[in-house]
């Protein structure tokens, strides 16, 4: 998933401008069928980086469900992502 986030994520143009780096905090659900739903910015440095990953995870294709005890189940998942500048 941090492949795919890191891949696809869209470096926001204010942020770029100003040179703003720092981390975003995103929770989120997979459910049984795999959709991401119920994302919510938990932490947030700004510049539009919350919601360019918010607008990510909203758009991601499905994802290989969880399993316990043999059932798909949903999860809760916190991903922190960190916008950095490449020099």
């Amino acid at each position: 998933m941090m492949n795919y986030v890191y891949k696809h994520i869209k470096y926001p143009a204010i942020a770029r401008e100003n040179g703003a780096e720092g981390n975003v905090v995103a929770r989120f659900v997979i459910d049984k069928k795999g959709q991401v739903s119920d994302v919510e910015i938990v932490r947030d440095f700004g510049f539009g980086s919350g919601q360019a990953l918010e607008r990510l995870l909203n758009e991601m294709p499905k994802w290989e469900a969880a399993m316990q005890n043999g059932r798909r189940v949903k999860v809760i998942l916190t991903l922190p992502v960190k916008f950095k500048l490449n020099n």
